[in-house]
This record gives C-alpha cells, structure tokens and sequence, in this order.
C-alpha cells in the first residue's frame, strides 16, 4: 500500500522479542498473578488461620505423667501452636512428638461433645437419673487412670462417702527411677527415646553419653536405630534373652531361639556387663486396676485426656453382671466405644489440669496446666459429673488450690516461673493465693532434697512402661 511501510518477517520477530522482554518489566502479569492469588484465597473451602491477638501462654502437657513444660503460641483463645520451655528442671527444654501437634487434639473425628447412652446421644439429665438410681442400691467404684492429682483425692472421698472403692491402674515401679546411676537401659521393646517416662530427662542422659541403650525387639524402631546395641529377636523370644543376661542359658542356646547370631549376642551381653549398673524395662506387661473382680455396679473410669489405655473387658471385668459402665473421655474409642454410658470430658487444653510427679521421678514435682482454649457447651469435667451424681460438692479448681495451699504450708522446695526462666523458694511467696497464680500463669514446684516414692533403681529389676493410647476413629 502506498505511503504505509511495510512488515517484514525480521521486523515481526524483533517486536516479538521486544515484547517478550519487555513483559517483565511492565506490571501488567504481576497485577494478573496479585489478583488472581487474591481471589483464590477467598475461595470457601480454603482454611484460615484463627484470629484474635497473638501472645505466648505457658503451661504442662498432661498427655502422660511427664508433665513437661509447654509454651503455646496463641491467637485468641486458640492455641496454633506447642514448644518446649526451655531450662524446665523435669522435662529439661524437650517434647514428644505427641505434644507438638495435641493442640490438635480438640478436632479428633472422635471427639464427642453430648452423653452416649449405648452410643445414642442423650440428655445429661437422664443419665444423671438413671446413675443415681443404680447406685441407691448397688456399690460403686471409680477408677482413676491418672492417680497422684488432688482431683484423685476428691475421687477417694467420694467413694469413701458413698461406702464405695476407688481403684488406680498397676503401672509396674511407681517413682524412684534413679537413671542418673545407670549407666545401661536394656529395654525390651520400650520406646526409651521416643516418648517414654520423662523424655528430656532420658533424652539429657542419653545424649550426654551418660547412658546407653540396649533394645531388644523385632522391629526396626526409631530406638533400635539410635540404641548402642539393637537385637532384632523373633517375636516371643525375648525371655530368652533375659536369660541369656541373667547368665541362666548359654549363648548357643539364645541364638537358636531368637534367630541372632551368637556373637552379636555375646557382644551386647558383654557390652551391658562391662559398662556397670543397668536397668531392664519391659512394656509387655498390662496396666491392671488394683481390685477384685466382678464386685461393682457401678464402675466410673476417668479416662483423661487421650481417651483411656485400659481394655473394655478388663473394666466389664470388674462388674457383676447387669452392672453399668460409665466412661468419662473426651473421645468414643477404645473402651469408651462400648461403655454403657459415655459422658464428654475437656480435651487437652480445655480446662484447668494437674501434673504431678512422674512416675519415673525420683523428686517431687507438682504443676498446673491452664485451660487456654474454650471448652464446648455439653462437656463437664469427671468430678464435676461425679460431684452431681454421688452428691459430692468440691469443685476441681477448690481441690487444686488446696493443693498448692499444702506446699506455701510446707515451705519446702523452689518454683521455677517458665516465662522469665527464673527460680525462687516456695518460702519467697507472700501467700498461698500468689504461689497458685504463679502456677497458673506457668510454673513447676520441685524438692530436690526429698525423694518420690519409690526404690532406688540402680538394680536389674524391672520396670514396667506406661501404655500408650491415641484416639482412633470411632
């Protein structure tokens, strides 16, 4: 066309170029990228962090006996996330892998928040009637699966009053795990690294080269792997080899019966004598409530915050026939699932807890663990719900500040403050009600001068592991 100058290919191509170069630098693609990434996130099945002002409360993780101490990240009345206190004299700066995510633990699928009667939900009211009926003639029990609190004692009360028991789980050595004077573990199938007694106190010693570990089990766990010494027996073998150690049977005659080879079982054997005192734990034997069978009407089984470790048939165990069981667990799962009665308890977090002192310790420790998140509308704590059918009045909170009275009255011990990492005497507090706020703003009480109760456990005798629990889909 005349006038007009006219493409060519090359010209085509070097606009293309430039354009394509230019593109960049234009902010063009990255209001379309901005936009679009605005517009994704207002979709409704995108989840959303909580709200609310973000701060940093502090308190114990009440999962297991450990009571270790936690420093949660909040927002609100929302909990998103746990740490360990650092400088924490029980559980020295460290955390299981379970306490990292409990704060989760409120959302489980199994989570109930209404009574189940026979796995239908039911009215508090009804139930309340229906238990107070079966126990104006028959005996009662309760049964504590987390004894040592001032809550257990309110329970022992209780029972007293009303001509009943109150029962607590067999869990084997009972405080005065001195492993500070052992120098090898030899565990038959424990978890001793992983989530075991009090993990930082294991975890210290054994990092320090101050105690090692001798596993003996089937499986490749996360303990054989870092153990000084892991013996892969057969599944059922395991006697064999305690009485390879206890020098009852000969090598030849271990290596047959666990499929490990003699001189990989000479070499540990040698291992465990050469290094000097040592402790055996074993996880094979059962937690068994300290009670007679078939005796009871009415059994109520605080179950705590992970729903229970004991089996449904050893608790139906205990009551004659036509007897109720009444499960009181945040969850439906392990016995809760085929309770008579279910009534819903807080989960971790939800309400004002206790840890006392482990049951590997070998001092006295006490400590509380605030409620940081809202607790659901239907959920009541165990002794509040035993309070309203046996006729008991005490309330949780007034029990454990009584607790706490006792050790300002006893003017014994330190108190270590987890927010400023500080440590003062129970005798620098003015009063009782000061020394209870410093718990509940995040504290732990130790004597150091006095021991738990328990024996010295320089010896080869056993102890037995704790079972461990962790809710399931109903």
């Amino acid at each position: 066309m005349p006038g007009v100058p006219q493409m060519t290919r090359r010209d085509l191509l070097s606009l293309g170029i430039g354009a394509a170069v230019a593109v960049p630098f234009t902010p063009i693609p990255w209001k379309l990228l901005d936009d679009s990434a605005k517009w994704s996130q207002n979709w409704s099945w995108i989840p959303r962090p909580p709200s609310g002002e973000r701060s940093v409360r502090y308190g114990s993780c009440t999962l297991c006996s450990a009571g270790c101490g936690i420093q949660a990240r909040c927002a609100g009345r929302n909990v998103i996330g746990i740490a360990p206190v650092a400088s924490h004299p029980v559980s020295r700066g460290v955390l299981c892998p379970y306490a990292f995510g409990a704060h989760q633990l409120p959302y489980h699928p199994a989570r109930i928040t209404r009574p189940l009667r026979n796995g239908s939900p039911t009215s508090m009211d009804r139930i309340v009637a229906e238990i107070a009926g079966c126990m104006k003639t028959g005996a009662m029990a309760i049964l504590d699966e987390r004894p040592g609190r001032a809550v257990s004692a309110a329970y022992q009360r209780i029972a007293a009053a009303r001509g009943g028991r109150y029962m607590v789980l067999h869990r084997g050595a009972q405080g005065g795990l001195d492993l500070e004077n052992v120098r090898t573990l030899v565990s038959f199938g424990v978890p001793v690294l992983e989530s075991w007694a009090t993990p930082g106190r294991v975890l210290t010693l054994w990092k320090e080269g101050r105690l090692a570990i001798v596993q003996i089990e089937a499986e490749l766990s996360k303990t054989a792997a870092l153990a000084s010494k892991w013996l892969p027996v057969r599944a059922g073998s395991e006697a064999q080899v305690a009485s390879l150690i206890a020098g009852r049977i000969g090598v030849d005659e271990a290596a047959a019966a666990t499929g490990v080879a003699a001189e990989r079982l000479a070499d540990a054997v040698r291992f465990i004598h050469d290094r000097g005192p040592m402790r055996v734990v074993s996880g094979d034997e059962a937690s068994e409530p300290v009670e007679t069978a078939g005796s009871v009407d009415v059994l109520f089984v605080d179950h705590g915050f992970l729903g229970g470790s004991t089996s449904y048939d050893l608790l139906r165990s205990k009551l004659r026939p036509g007897g109720i069981l009444v499960s009181l667990s945040p969850y439906r799962a392990g016995a809760s699932s085929r309770a008579d009665f279910v009534i819903p308890t807080p989960a971790f977090l939800e309400s004002l807890d206790e840890a006392p002192t482990p049951w590997d310790a070998v001092s006295p420790s006490y400590a509380l663990a605030p409620a940081l998140v809202d607790v659901p509308a239907g959920v009541t704590t165990a002794l509040d719900f035993i309070n309203r059918v046996a006729g008991g009045e005490t309330a949780p909170e007034a029990v454990i500040r009584a607790k706490v009275d006792t050790f300002y009255a006893a003017k014994r011990g330190e108190v270590f403050t987890f927010a400023d990492r500080a440590t003062k005497q129970v005798t620098e507090f003015k009063s009782g009600s000061d020394l209870y706020k410093a718990f509940v703003a995040g504290a732990c009480w130790i004597d150091r001068k006095s021991k738990a109760a328990g024996e010295s456990a320089c010896s080869t005798r056993t102890a037995i592991a704790p079972p461990l629990w962790r809710p399931q889909h109903a």
